[in-house]
């Protein structure tokens, strides 16, 4: 019994071995088949990660030729986010082969290339944005990226063809560690009711591991989903042994598929592919069956009536037997990448096309200065043939000496083969590689042989505009919109140094040269010519050393096609001989006006004045006759006779004194100071002025000379203020005020007294008549003021007054201004 206890025992002992024999083989199995599970899905994982770098990769050059050909910066900003991605993803794919150390050396080398074609993208932008369009294109048909594409491929293929060699041997091996799993799981069921409560605790902890496994692989693909969306790649899994189709929701969404619809079949698959481009997809994967490797595909696809583009990767997976068991791979959207490149070839057919039709000649030659490429209009400029001018040097033609080697733009002359002369404008670009040596010239030929012929003729037209500007006799003066000098002619020259001694000088504000006082008035005529338009104006400049010059002022608005001001000319022209003969005319006028008003106050005179004593002689010579030889009536009438002969003999002498106010009319007038007059007539009216207490004031600050005859001026202050004296009013002080006024295109000398004034509405029509009183308390002959008038008026000036009885009077005297 003891034995058998001991055999019991020694036998669930040894149960109690196997068991643990069993378990460590069970659990050693199950282990085995997880990590070749995980090796499976982490060489998928690899093929994947290969996958999308080798896309990205693409996409990069891609994006930097879309850059170079449109400028856009989004495609540079996606560009330097796929240059980020690149790299990220690398370090991803190196640490996923870290164990793998067979393909260390093609992972190195695809590395390599990739940073070296992203690099040659990033050349191509920066090259573009530097230098142009141009450079970059020609750094584009090196195909240096080409060259760096096909290494990555290759590599990227060889690490694929290894991961693809280990996971048919992971699968062979987690076969085989399936099978012992199950034979070991069978003889293991025999000893489970024994050890019921360690085995479950046992698999309870791995359903546990197995559930956190699951979840992971399910978030992980979850990640892998919301990747191919962003990436627009799919990927896809065909089952030959039932003609099934699996794939992940990107792809559906590729292929058109509406949300929970599924491709059960293969041939629900093609069915889909577009019609011309399906014999070659089925020979594509006929051909893949027979042979081992990647295969990559580009197909159009019609799914919901839309036309897409599809890059399809594909491999083969064997069994252990080297039978295809199934066919996985990729599928990417390649729509937008096939438009981009549509759009790039048709933008580079315009602009070749804008090239060849330009009116300018394209020339390039290498940096051998050979002949590289031309545009027909470069022949038809030139007068050359295609083949002549490719075997033309451009610099022996256009700079023969090698003068112009570092100039970018310049005129060239040169006789055709037929003897036409041609001038042409020559603007070149000096084209360097990227690391900066020297590789050609680009040189646009404009054909400028009317241009120079147009200049050459406005040049001409130019001199003889300018001679005639010169040699004329009127002043011009050319103003801009800012009141400043552009031009002059000779004679504003001499006008301007002559007349106001000053020199013009471009540049130079119009203001500058005028006096302070006359600022506003040539403001005021910009103004008005602005607004209103052309206007001419007529003024006076009197130097001592010479006569009265006249002159006509001309402003001309320059304006453009939207009536904008642009500036001015200003044109003088000396009308002196016209002016003075104007002046004669109309002095001539007045003087006969004059002389026919002074003929007639001579008929008054004698009508009436010269009639009374000639009469009175007449009679007293009759009583003469009548009274006989009576002494004392004789003496009587012969005394009214000499009285009345002394009456006759005054009027006489004032028709005299009015007949040489005409005689001096002829005299040349004289600059003369109104203080100097009014001091000679103050002198001789000094007694009267003190015994009557009488206070004369005079202020000639605004103008104290004026170009008149001093005689009349004279008489002028002398009648005036012999007036003012004469109607005084007794009961107060007598004020006489004389002062000047400078007006506009005047002087005014002004006459006031605090006198008795004058009733001009009873007097007014006969206050400058001769021998006209209105006022019998004061003695005279009526003579003054006529003097006055007349003087006046031979001056070329006019007289007004103002007054009002037992305040005062005003005499207002305007003669013309000279400057």
């Amino acid at each position: 019994m003891r034995k058998t206890n001991h055999l019991i025992r020694y036998g669930f002992a040894l149960i109690g071995f196997i068991l643990i024999g069993l378990f460590y083989i069970s659990y050693y199995t199950i282990k085995q088949a997880n990590n070749m599970e995980v090796w499976v899905l982490h060489t998928n994982q690899v093929l994947i990660q290969t996958t999308k770098i080798q896309l990205m990769s693409s996409d990069s050059e891609l994006l930097a030729r879309n850059y170079l050909h449109t400028g856009n910066q989004n495609f540079k900003d996606q560009f330097e986010l796929t240059e980020a991605l690149i790299l990220q993803e690398m370090d991803i794919l190196v640490s996923l082969t870290a164990d793998n150390r067979s393909i260390r050396s093609s992972l190195d080398s695809a590395a390599v290339f990739i940073f070296k074609r992203v690099e040659f993208s990033r050349k191509i932008i920066q090259l573009r944005e530097k230098k142009g369009f141009s450079p970059a294109a020609g750094l584009v048909k090196s195909e240096k990226g080409k060259i760096y594409a096909d290494k990555v491929n290759f590599y990227l293929k060889h690490i694929v063809d290894n991961e693809l060699r280990l996971m048919t041997i992971r699968r062979g091996d987690s076969t085989k560690a399936a099978l012992i799993m199950n034979i070991s799981l069978f003889a293991t069921a025999f000893f489970l009711l024994i050890l019921i409560v360690v085995l479950a605790r046992y698999f309870w902890n791995e359903a546990m591991e197995s559930r956190r496994l699951v979840e992971e692989l399910l978030l992980n693909e979850n990640r892998m989903n919301v990747a191919e969306k962003l990436a627009s790649f799919g990927a896809l899994n065909v089952n030959l042994e039932n003609s099934t189709i699996n794939g992940s929701a990107e792809m559906y969404r590729i292929w058109g598929c509406v949300p929970d619809e599924k491709l059960n079949t293969f041939e629900q698959f093609i069915e889909r592919v577009y019609p011309e481009d399906k014999a070659f997809f089925k020979q594509k994967l006929e051909d893949l069956i027979h042979q081992v490797g990647f295969e990559t595909v580009t197909l159009r696809i019609i799914p919901e009536r839309e036309l897409r583009h599809v890059n399809i990767g594909i491999t083969t997976y064997r069994d252990s037997n080297n039978k295809i068991s199934s066919i996985t791979g990729y599928v990417q959207d390649i729509t937008d990448r096939v438009n981009a490149v549509e759009k790039l070839r048709r933008s580079e057919e315009g602009y070749r096309r804008i090239v060849e039709t330009t009116t300018d000649g394209i020339w390039m030659v290498d940096q051998n200065n050979k002949t590289v490429f031309f545009n027909e209009r470069l022949c038809q400029i030139l007068e050359y043939s295609r083949e002549e001018l490719n075997s033309t040097n451009y610099f022996a033609l256009f700079d023969p000496l090698g003068v112009n080697v570092l100039v970018e733009r310049y005129d060239a002359f040169f006789v055709t083969k037929s003897g036409k002369e041609v001038w042409v404008n020559l603007s070149a670009s000096r084209l360097f590689s990227e690391n900066g040596l020297y590789e050609g010239l680009l040189v646009i030929v404009a054909n400028i042989t009317q241009r120079k012929l147009d200049e050459e003729a406005l040049a001409q037209s130019e001199a003889n505009l300018r001679t005639i500007f010169d040699s004329s006799e009127i002043s011009y003066i050319l103003i801009n919109s800012d009141h400043k000098i552009v031009s002059f002619n000779k004679t504003a020259q001499l006008y301007t140094e002559k007349y106001f001694n000053k020199k013009l000088e471009r540049g130079q504000p119009l203001i500058s040269y005028y006096l302070p006082s006359r600022e506003g008035e040539i403001n005021e005529n910009i103004e008005r010519v602005k607004s209103k338009g052309d206007f001419s104006s007529e003024y006076s400049i009197l130097k001592h050393s010479e006569s009265i010059k006249w002159f006509q002022s001309t402003w001309i608005n320059i304006a453009n096609s939207n009536e904008k001001n642009r500036g001015f000319v200003l044109a003088n022209k000396d009308i002196t001989a016209i002016k003075l003969a104007a002046l004669e005319r109309e002095m001539f006028i007045d003087n006969l006006l004059q002389r026919n008003k002074t003929l007639e106050d001579f008929t008054y005179i004698v009508s009436h004045n010269l009639r009374a004593p000639v009469a009175n002689i007449i009679g007293l010579g009759q009583i003469l006759e009548m009274i006989g030889s009576s002494t004392d009536e004789q003496e009587v009438v012969i005394q009214n006779m000499l009285s009345t002969v002394k009456s006759l003999d005054q009027i006489v002498k004032d028709l005299n004194m009015i007949l040489q106010i005409r005689e001096h009319t002829s005299e040349t007038k004289k600059i003369i100071s109104l203080n100097a007059v009014f001091k000679d007539v103050e002198a001789e009216l000094k007694l009267l002025i003190s015994q009557l207490d009488i206070r004369i004031e005079c202020d000639f600050t605004q103008e104290c000379n004026v170009s008149s005859i001093y005689t009349y001026i004279h008489g002028v202050f002398y009648n005036l203020l012999l007036n003012s004296i004469n109607f005084r009013r007794v009961n107060i002080l007598t004020v006489i005020r004389i002062e000047t006024i400078r007006t506009k295109n005047s002087i005014e000398l002004l006459f006031k007294d605090n006198g008795t004034g004058i009733d001009l509405e009873k007097n007014g029509s006969d206050l400058f008549k001769l021998y006209r009183g209105f006022d019998d308390s004061v003695a005279g002959k009526g003579m003054g003021l006529f003097m006055v008038k007349t003087q006046v008026a031979a001056l070329g000036g006019t007289i007004t007054v103002k007054s009002k009885v037992g305040e005062g009077t005003a005499f207002s005297i305007m003669f013309p201004l000279c400057d």
